[in-house]
């Protein structure tokens, strides 16, 4: 940011937008936006290729047997279908190996949490240092690039914490300072997502008649009211819309990941509570097909008119329950997220011209590129080690039971 004091004044817009090229600049947008990718293809390629629904996540080590797997509970029905789909058409093979903890499996899941603290890091860096320049006059440009690469971080590391369920469950140390760390990061983006709701640069206009500046301070969009309907504007713009729905879908995602990596509330709490609304549905549709005399009488018009509608709606309910749960969900949750940030990013990228600072190549800019060498070494030395670890077990192996037969 050029200048060399921390200042600002509401009541004055700068004409341009300022240089500030560490959150704009190029090098820091790709590398935000190609580790956040990595990571949606590493959990894609985990789902595809080795999760195995029918495993109980909450089982202890390496137990397979899933002895303590109450009786209520069952695989996700909408990952099998998908998986056993998958299975025509690609190489999927989560058996072989060790079983079902391969060798490739463990290596993903080392990668899935390799890159789920990068997110970590990265995401508090930028909402620390975003906060720290706020005071001194970062534009409203700047505080939205700034806003939308903190999403893809957060959004990552929700998703990672879904597919480290299993891991996490058996190390609860790590558990804790991650959805600690994870709870912060989600309090300082809703509070950096509020002034976003009035950086309507879609052609609306607010109560004054003008678009909010892009080069305007940021800073002065904390305590504003919601902007009101008027003539020019009759109703509440789409940047306030897209905000509150930021906003919930980031709250929403925490507590649906926190219920979903503790065993109590998930599996002690909500399956029985599941299990007997699905019972007194049952009793009811049982109760309303005797009355219907359905069997008795197919052609009945209340069967038509009752008894189906109240079955098809019942099903549309466990369908639904079903897709919520299911690790489908977080693969299609995750690439919603990752396009829903994508499309903000870009367009407000385009409101940047040639002299904002964007393409200046400083330290800032530098860093972020080389460090994405950290993710792809990662990946390569973990499926290396896999590859290698597995040629040499079976190596010895073999010398093993040669030294034992000539013993004999």
């Amino acid at each position: 940011m050029s200048g060399n004091t921390c200042s600002y004044n509401c009541s004055f817009v700068p004409p341009d937008i300022p240089s500030y090229s560490d959150i704009s600049g190029i090098g820091v947008i790709v590398g935000y936006v190609v580790t956040a990718f990595f990571v949606v293809v590493i959990t894609s390629s985990y789902y595809i290729f080795t999760y195995q629904p029918d495993l109980y996540p909450f089982r202890k080590g390496d137990d397979t047997e899933d002895q303590d797997r109450p009786t209520q509970y069952r695989s996700n029905p909408i990952d099998k279908v998908i998986l056993r789909w998958l299975a025509n058409w690609l190489p999927r093979k989560p058996e072989e190996g060790n079983g079902p903890h391969s060798r490739v499996e463990k290596a993903l899941i080392k990668c899935v949490l390799n890159m789920s603290d990068l997110q970590i890091v990265t995401g508090l860096s930028i909402l620390v240092s975003g906060f720290i320049q706020l005071r001194c006059g970062l534009s409203a440009y700047h505080w939205q690039v700034l806003v939308y690469l903190a999403w893809f971080s957060s959004l990552t590391h929700l998703c990672c914490l879904t597919f480290l369920r299993n891991y996490l469950f058996n190390h609860p140390g790590q558990r804790i300072w991650r959805l600690v760390s994870m709870f912060v990061i989600i309090i300082m983006l809703v509070v950096a997502l509020v002034p976003t709701g009035y950086f309507d640069w879609l052609g609306q206009v607010q109560s004054s008649g003008l678009p909010p500046a892009p080069s305007s301070y940021a800073i002065c969009f904390y305590g504003r009211k919601p902007p009101p309907a008027t003539g020019l504007q009759p109703m509440v713009p789409n940047s306030y819309i897209s905000m509150i729905i930021s906003c919930l879908l980031l709250l929403l995602g925490f507590l649906t990941r926190v219920v979903r990596l503790h065993k109590t509330p998930s599996i002690d709490y909500i399956l029985p509570l599941r299990y007997f609304c699905s019972e007194i549905a049952r009793r009811g549709l049982r109760r309303v097909y005797a009355w219907c005399q359905v069997q008795a009488n197919p052609q009945n018009i209340s069967r038509f008119l009752i008894y189906q509608p109240l079955l098809a709606g019942f099903l549309m309910l466990r369908v639904s329950l079903d897709v919520y749960s299911s690790m489908f969900m977080e693969i299609w949750w995750l690439l919603m997220g990752f396009t829903w940030g994508m499309i903000h990013l870009v367009y407000t990228l385009k409101l940047s011209t040639v002299g904002v600072g964007s393409s200046d190549w400083a330290f800032g800019q530098v860093v972020p590129i080389v460090l994405l060498a950290a993710p792809a070494i990662t990946i390569v030395e973990f499926f290396y080690e896999g590859e290698f670890g597995l040629q040499s077990e079976t190596y010895y192996t073999e010398i093993g039971l040669k030294l034992d037969s000539n013993r004999r």
